[in-house]
């Protein structure tokens, strides 16, 4: 099997699903028309049908953090630029680490304990940097900005680490690196598009309505559907 065709098979399955709801939108509504009863669905093949769902489609994806996605993808692109990520496996296969690796691990990882004595201090300090105006964790800085100061972190890591190992020798090598992981994401991306028709188009026929279904749970199944791509992407990737 080609690894790389694979990684897209999300995209043709949903945008044959997204077909599929249409094509089924379209014959319950001729059902309806012999038998008198719409069940309930409202016809996406209208003019308001279509278009709800062109208004509708992309808003679905607010559901889905994109800025915690984007970072999270930086940050695995960081850890495997710079090397660091061969040390976890040595670790965990219990191999002995080189003697460069053990320096670049001990400088990256008081790079890192660096960095956290630095937060603390913003957070715990009399002058409450990074904490409400209670006081308070409630509606801080520090928790809307949670996803951020975790990047810092592992960049913090990574960047040392990359530094001393001599993985990176410019930092152009480490913004090369935090996008070297968006590529491999790129089928999972473009999925999200279908994927965000689908719900749309489930949502105009009354099908969450029907199902008693609560906005939060309906958000819940739309971060979870439009996860798939992102799983299977991974898995094929683990295969090859």
């Amino acid at each position: 099997m080609n690894n790389k065709r694979d990684c897209y098979y999300p995209v043709i399955g949903y945008v044959l699903l997204l077909v599929a709801v249409w094509l089924f939108s379209w014959l319950s509504d001729i059902v309806a028309m012999f038998v008198g009863n719409d069940f309930g669905l409202s016809p996406l093949v209208s003019s308001e049908g279509v278009r709800w769902t062109l208004r509708n489609a992309l808003p679905y994806l607010d559901v889905v953090p994109w800025g915690e996605i984007m970072l999270l993808l930086a940050s695995v692109g960081l850890l495997h630029g710079s090397g660091i990520t061969r040390v976890f496996l040595h670790i965990k296969s219990r191999e002995p680490l080189t003697k460069m690796e053990t320096r670049s691990l001990a400088f990256s990882v008081f790079a890192l304990l660096l960095y956290f004595s630095i937060l603390s201090l913003a957070v715990f300090s009399r002058w409450n940097i990074l904490l409400g105006v209670t006081g308070t964790f409630v509606n801080s800085s520090f928790v809307s900005g949670l996803p951020v100061l975790l990047f810092m972190g592992v960049a913090a890591l990574a960047v040392v680490y990359g530094f001393m190992y001599g993985n990176y020798r410019s930092f152009v090598d480490v913004a090369a690196s935090l996008g070297t992981t968006f590529t491999l994401f790129v089928p999972a991306l473009i999925a999200m598009l279908p994927a965000s028709g689908i719900v749309a188009s489930v949502s105009y026929m009354g099908v969450f309505d029907l199902l008693n279904l609560s906005d939060s749970e309906i958000d819940i199944i739309t971060a979870v559907f439009c996860s798939i791509p992102f799983l299977h992407v991974l898995f094929a990737k683990r295969k090859s």
